[in-house]
C-alpha cells in the first residue's frame, strides 16, 4: 500500500529534499527515485580518451570533476567517470540512451565516427538496428575502452 506522497523541503523551501511513501509495512520511508538526480558509473582506462569522446563526439557536457574522476551530464542523469587503469568491459550494455528517432541517433552517431556494433545472427537491419517482435528498436554501439552502448526507441 502507497500512502499519498508528502514533501519534506529543505531548509530554504526550495528543493525537495525527499518525498516520503508508506511502504506495505505501514511504514514511512524515503523515496529517492523521485527526489534525487541518478548517477551511472562508468570505468574507463584512460580518461582524456574517453572524456574526449564522451563530451566531444557523444556530447554530454562536463559537470565536475576531482580527483577520483570525472562527471559528465546527460540530460537528467550524471555520469561518474572513473579511470582503473586495469579496466576491462564487459560485453552487456553500461549505459543507454532512449531516443524518439533511432535511425537519426544512429545516422548521427555515425557522422561522428562512431561504428554500430552489428552481431551475428540478430538480425539487424542495414544500419544496425534490431527491431522486436513489439517494434521496439535497438542499436549498440561501444566507447574507445570498449564499453558497450545502446540506444533504444519504444
Amino acid at each position: 500500500m502507497i500512502a499519498t506522497a508528502e514533501i519534506a523541503s529543505s531548509d530554504d523551501g526550495a528543493v525537495p529534499r525527499c518525498y516520503y511513501r508508506l511502504s506495505y509495512r505501514g511504514s514511512a520511508s524515503c523515496a529517492i527515485a523521485f527526489a534525487a538526480k541518478p548517477i551511472a558509473f562508468l570505468y574507463v582506462s584512460d580518461a582524456d580518451r574517453a572524456l574526449a569522446f564522451y563530451r566531444d563526439v557523444l556530447g554530454l557536457s562536463l559537470h565536475g570533476s576531482d580527483q577520483y574522476g570525472v562527471f559528465l551530464e546527460s540530460a537528467a542523469t550524471l555520469v561518474r567517470m572513473t579511470v582503473l587503469p586495469d579496466f576491462a568491459p564487459t560485453p552487456h550494455p553500461v549505459l543507454g540512451w532512449n531516443v524518439a528517432d533511432i535511425a537519426s541517433a544512429a545516422a548521427d552517431l555515425q557522422g561522428n565516427g562512431v561504428v554500430l556494433t552489428v552481431f551475428d545472427g540478430m538480425g539487424q537491419d542495414e544500419a544496425g538496428i534490431w527491431t522486436s517482435d513489439d517494434g521496439g528498436k535497438l542499436a549498440w554501439f561501444a566507447d574507445p575502452d570498449g564499453n558497450v552502448l545502446m540506444l533504444a526507441q519504444d
